[in-house]
Formats: C-alpha cells, sequence, structure tokens
C-alpha cells in the first residue's frame, strides 16, 4: 500500500529531490522534467501526478490519494486525472509510458527502478502562500513552487490554470522590500519608456502595492545562471568563443540600460535568465530592485511617479548587491557608478571563461586566463581603482567582438618588433666581427662620392677627367694611410673602434697631409667629412668641415661650384638640426643662386635643397611650407633617374609625415604603405629603413 497521503504534499522544509528513471529526469527544486536530455514542456498538474509517483515508485496510489495531493480541496470532476495522465504518457514517450501501469478502479502505480539525488530543503513560506493555492488576487494563476527563499519576500513561480503560461511573482508584506519592488517597477517603466520592449530584460506585466501580499508579476525567464551552469552540461560544453558570446548577451544588455541612466548595481549570476530557443540561449537581465537611476529628472519628463526613488536613494552612497560582485570603491562607501556595474561584470566574465560561477578573483587568477587579450580585458573591467577601469560596459563589449582583429594587429606589431630585433642583432654581430671593415666601407663610400663627382657630369673633358681621377687617388690614399689604419684594431689595439671616432681621429691630419696639394683636394676631403659626420649625428663637427670645404672651393674658383652648392646644403641641414634657423635659411638662399645653373647637370642638387628646406620649416611649423618643399623634391626626384632612391624615400617619408600632421591621414596612409611596399622589395623586410617605415 502507499504511505498516507498527507506524506505526499509539499511540506515547508521538505527535502526536495531530483529523480532519474529510464532517460527521464525531473529536478522538484524547479520543477523541470527532461526525456533524453531535452527539456519537455508539461502543465502544472501531470507534473503533480508524476512527483507523487516518484516518491511512492513500486508502489499503488490510489485515485484518492492523487485527487488529495494535487487538487486538494479544490472541485473537480472524476476525468482530470485521467486525462493528467494521458497527458503525461505523452511527454515520457512509449518507453516510459509504458512504466505507469493503471489499476482499474484503485489507481496507479510507476514501475522500475528510480534514483534520487537530493538538492535542497523545500522554502519556508512566511506568507502563508502555498503550492496548489491560486494568486492572491489572481485566480487563474496558481502556486507551482517557492523559487527564492523566504524572508521580507518570497519568489514564486505560478502557472496559468488553462494555457499553463508561467508567471513570477514576487511577494512581499511591506517593509523595505516593498519599496525595492516600487523601485523596480519605476526603472521598468523607465526602461521600457527609453527602450521599448527588449527581449533581453525580463518584463514586469503588473504589481500589486494597494492591499497584502504586495507583489510584482513578470515573465518567466528561465532559470539562472547559476543554476544552468551547473547543469549536464551547461556551462562546460561551451568552447571559449561561445562563453564569450553568451557573455556579450548579458554585457549588451547592461549597456543598453546605462544608456539611459540606469544602473543595475546587483549583477551576478542569479540575475541572468536563460532560456532555450531555436537560435540558442535567450538572456534576460533581471531583479533591477537595488537599482539606482543616474538622472532623476527622467522621470517628470516621461510622466512617471517615482515609486520607491527618493533624492536621498538617488544621491547617497550604499553597498547593496551581493558582496562578491561588489566594486571596491563602493564598499569604502563611494556612490556606485557605470564602471561599479562593469567591475561586476568583468568578475562575471572571468567565472565563466574559467567555467566555474563561484571562483574568486583572487590573486594570480591570471594564470588561469591563457588568452592574453582577454587577461587584459578582464584586468581593465576589474581595476581596483574605477579610474584605471575601462569607460564603460560598451567599451568591453567592443573589445571583446573585436577580439580577432586586436590579435591579428597584436601579430603584426610583434612580428615587426622581432624583425627589428633581428636587424638590430644582425647589425651588431657584424659589427662585432670586423669593426675595422663596417668603418672603412663607409668612410670610403663618402669619400669616393665626391672624388668621382666630375665622371658623372655631362661633357667632361679629358683633362678634367684626369684631374678628378688624380684627386680620387689623393683622396683614397688618405683613407688608407689615416682613416682606414685608424680603424684597425692591430694599429689602435682596439677591436670596436666606431665609425665616428675613427672619422675625428683622422680630420686633424687632412691640411697638414695636403698642404701642397691642390685645394680641390683638401675641399674634397672636407666635403666627405662633413657628409660622414653629419650622417652620424655629429651636426657640430660636420659645420666645421663644412666651412673648411666652402672655403677650400671658394679659393679654386667656380670649377667646384657644384661641390660648393652641396657644402652649403648639407651646412643648412645641420644648421638647422641645431636651432639656428636664420644661418640655415641663408645657406639654402645661396645654394638657391647656382641651383638652376647646376640642376639641369645635377638634380640631385635640387631634389635635397627641397628636401632640407621642408626640414627647416617642419622645424619652425611651417607644416604647410614644409609640405609643399618636400612634395616639390619628391615629384623631381620621380621624374629624374639619377636621384638616388634612399633621398626619394626620405621625402617621401617627409611628405606623409607632413599630411598626418595637416589630418590628411588616409594620403599619408596611402604614401607610406607604397613607401613599404618598395622598400620591402628593394631592401627586403629586415632592414632598419624597412621597419622603420613599417
Amino acid at each position: 500500500m502507499s504511505s498516507t497521503p498527507s506524506s505526499t504534499r509539499d511540506e515547508p522544509g521538505a527535502t526536495v529531490y531530483r529523480y532519474r528513471f529510464g532517460s527521464a529526469e525531473f529536478d522538484e527544486a524547479r520543477g523541470e522534467l527532461r526525456v533524453a536530455g531535452l527539456t519537455v514542456e508539461l502543465e502544472p498538474r501531470p507534473l503533480q501526478v508524476l512527483l507523487t509517483l516518484l516518491r511512492h515508485s513500486d508502489e499503488l496510489v490510489t485515485r484518492e490519494e492523487l485527487f488529495d495531493a494535487v487538487w486538494g480541496d479544490r472541485p473537480t470532476v472524476d476525468n482530470v486525472l485521467p486525462n493528467a495522465i494521458a497527458k503525461l504518457r505523452k511527454a515520457l514517450g512509449p518507453e516510459i509510458a509504458a512504466r505507469i501501469i493503471t489499476l482499474p478502479r484503485q489507481g496507479y502505480r510507476l514501475s522500475g527502478r528510480v534514483e534520487r539525488m537530493t538538492t535542497g530543503r523545500r522554502h519556508v513560506s512566511q506568507l502563508d502562500l502555498i503550492v496548489g493555492a491560486a494568486v492572491p488576487g489572481r485566480p487563474n494563476f496558481i502556486l507551482e513552487k517557492q523559487l527564492a527563499p523566504s524572508g521580507q519576500s518570497e519568489v514564486w513561480l505560478a502557472r496559468h490554470v488553462k494555457t499553463g503560461e508561467p508567471r513570477v511573482y514576487k511577494f512581499s508584506a511591506g517593509g523595505e522590500r516593498l519599496a525595492s519592488m516600487k523601485r523596480e517597477a519605476t526603472l521598468y517603466r523607465v526602461l521600457r519608456e527609453n527602450l521599448d520592449e527588449r527581449d533581453d530584460l525580463v518584463r514586469i506585466i503588473d504589481w500589486n502595492f494597494e492591499t497584502s501580499p504586495f507583489y510584482l508579476e513578470c515573465e518567466y525567464g528561465g532559470i539562472n545562471l547559476a543554476e544552468w551552469a551547473k547543469q549536464e552540461p551547461g556551462l562546460a560544453r561551451l568552447s571559449q568563443d561561445a562563453r564569450i558570446a553568451l557573455f556579450l548577451k548579458v554585457a549588451t544588455a547592461v549597456a543598453a540600460a546605462h544608456s539611459i541612466g540606469v544602473l543595475h548595481k546587483d549583477l551576478k549570476p542569479a540575475n541572468v535568465l536563460l532560456s532555450d530557443t531555436a537560435d540558442g540561449s535567450r538572456v534576460r537581465i533581471a531583479d533591477f530592485g537595488s537599482g539606482r537611476l543616474l538622472e532623476p529628472e527622467r522621470l517628470e519628463g516621461l510622466g512617471i511617479t517615482a515609486l520607491g526613488l527618493t533624492v536621498t536613494h538617488a544621491l547617497a552612497a550604499d553597498t547593496s548587491g551581493t558582496a562578491l560582485y561588489i566594486a571596491p570603491e563602493v564598499l569604502s562607501g563611494q556612490s556606485p557608478t557605470v564602471q561599479s556595474d562593469l567591475y561586476a561584470l568583468g568578475f562575471m566574465l572571468y567565472q565563466m571563461i574559467v567555467g566555474d560561477l563561484r571562483r574568486p578573483l583572487a590573486p594570480g587568477w591570471e594564470r588561469e586566463i591563457s588568452d592574453e587579450l582577454l587577461r587584459e580585458d578582464i584586468a581593465a573591467a576589474t581595476a581596483g581603482d574605477p579610474s584605471r577601469r575601462l569607460g564603460s560596459v560598451s567599451e568591453l563589449c567592443e573589445r571583446l567582438r573585436n577580439r580577432t582583429q586586436r590579435a591579428r594587429q597584436r601579430d603584426e606589431l610583434q612580428q615587426a618588433e622581432h624583425r627589428a630585433q633581428l636587424a638590430a642583432q644582425r647589425l651588431e654581430r657584424s659589427r662585432a666581427r670586423r669593426p675595422w671593415v663596417v668603418v672603412a666601407g663607409v668612410a670610403l663610400i663618402a669619400g669616393l662620392a665626391f672624388s668621382l663627382w666630375g665622371f658623372h657630369r655631362e661633357g667632361v673633358a679629358r683633362a678634367e677627367a684626369q684631374r678628378q681621377a688624380g684627386i680620387a687617388t689623393a683622396i683614397n690614399h688618405f683613407m688608407i694611410e689615416e682613416f682606414i689604419r685608424t680603424a684597425d684594431p692591430n694599429v689602435s689595439g682596439r677591436s670596436d673602434v666606431k665609425v665616428i671616432d675613427a672619422l675625428r681621429a683622422a680630420l686633424p691630419n687632412i691640411d697638414p697631409d695636403f698642404a701642397g696639394h691642390s685645394p680641390q683636394i683638401q675641399a674634397a676631403l672636407h666635403l666627405a667629412m662633413q657628409k660622414s659626420l653629419s650622417q652620424l649625428s655629429d651636426p657640430k663637427s660636420a659645420l666645421e668641415e663644412g666651412r673648411k670645404a666652402v672655403l677650400a672651393f671658394r679659393s679654386n674658383g667656380a670649377t667646384d661650384l657644384a661641390a660648393l652648392t652641396e657644402s652649403r646644403i648639407w651646412m643648412a641641414y645641420d644648421l638647422s638640426r641645431t636651432g639656428d634657423y636664420q644661418a640655415a635659411k641663408q645657406q639654402l638662399d645661396a645654394a638657391d643662386l647656382d641651383l638652376p645653373r647646376l640642376a639641369p647637370r645635377v638634380p640631385e642638387l635640387e631634389v635635397r635643397a627641397l628636401q632640407v628646406r621642408g626640414t627647416l620649416a617642419a622645424d619652425q611649423l611651417d607644416i604647410r611650407g614644409g609640405y609643399e618643399a618636400s612634395l616639390k623634391g619628391l615629384k623631381i626626384a620621380e621624374r629624374e633617374s639619377t636621384v638616388p632612391e634612399s633621398l626619394r624615400d626620405t621625402l617621401q617619408f617627409d611628405v606623409a609625415d607632413s599630411q598626418i600632421m595637416l589630418g590628411e591621414t588616409a594620403a599619408a596612409e596611402a604614401a607610406l604603405r607604397a613607401l613599404l611596399s618598395r622598400q620591402q622589395a628593394r631592401l627586403g623586410p629586415m632592414s632598419p629603413q624597412t621597419v622603420n617605415t613599417q
């Protein structure tokens, strides 16, 4: 025989279980039936019949006991029980339905093995609310189960008698909880008036603030995130990207509330509700009872009465909410802000990523997050100092949505940095192996650049060519005897001689060694040294050599006009670097007097003069003037094949730099990308010039 009918009733404080029988599972705490892992929607009465049979598995439960346990004292008709059994069998499917045995004129028995696991104790109602009774003032809705513990308030699930539609009721006898319910109703009206009906915020359908028990009537949003995460497979089945997508649904709803000045102030997994839909989980944010309106004047504009919202509540600091998710500044007495809600969301993001919604954000938490960008995002959302947090929830959402692009940009930057490091290491190894060879190479290039100048001019006579060859021989002799000898470790006793040190050591010997030679040789050597020192970032020494070169060229007449002009251009460049802009301009003006005669034969001189003039203008904050000079020089360089590509690269970089300062960023980017492509093809991706442009 079955036990007495009273044992089938839901007694306050009684233990509640999750039952497993075959491929079905019933959780009486949530009133949820799952068959083959899928949730089955079923009306309250058939579910209560199932629960009664499960509690007395393999026992006869009489018709009278079932009527008493499920329908109580409410009047009914005889066929309601067979109808409930038929609906239950249909929901369970043929295999499990066969386990419900009908005993004619006696009752029913659930045969076979039933496992049960404790899930907690039944909440005790202090408002005299009982399962199976009608919601006070709402006779069409029957109380099905209590969802939250009693105290100042109780939360119940109820269903419509005919349609089975679920509703959630928040009851209160009065006091602070009533004020909280009024506040939630007011804030919901603000949300609805400004955001329309959003499907990610729980709807409040009705309320009763006139007679006790007072209540809010809300739509049923599903089970909360904390409970859902513990289910099989729950949170564990989701990939990291799927967890982020789920979190974004939560954060997007909060960001929408923030956009109209509504704070939640009690964000936690228990206030995030989930229900299954065809395209995934539907998320709703619930319980704005602790919330705040940052701009109370909105109420008057919307014609909303400020129920539960007072000036004191709007302005005072408070620590309402769940301690684990309360921001540090709120705990210390500061007023909540959007950063306070952001802190709670950042905390939840961490818990969702690690798959444990009870995990605290303890020191060393970063070791549990393998994704570097996620570590940055969580840290930026949960910084102890609110001024160091992100500015808004929307910013956090944007960062999470752009993770793929951010990762690609970071990879590109790291690759560029790696290439730069490799280039620097390669150059350092080269210098360490044969520093004197590097010194000699730079010096010879600088010296021969001038000594062979005459061979590149059109119409040079044989006598002039022979004279230039003599100059080249003299300069090369000086380089070998003075310059390279200084850099040779066998002579200097050092293996780390720098180019600039070797140059400086050779400078005093130019005039004594060539005192009896043509001034042109001395001038050529001083010009070579001037250019080398300038390129090695010693403008003062370069200027001194330039003055000596100009003096020597002048003593030789107009024959060396091109070299004299080149020396003046380099002097203008170095004067600009030392801040003597007036003197720099005077040198450029002097060079400009001779450029019309020289430019047709030596276009490089005009291009270099324009490049220096552009730099001089930019240094004096004449951005437009610098841009125009650099652009003019670039056009000539692109037209004349004899202009070195390195000089053309410099001009293109200067043009782009000016465009950036002028706000023409799109044009600047296009110019730099073209320059980068050309340098990668010509110099390779590892060269310092290419890395600098990148």
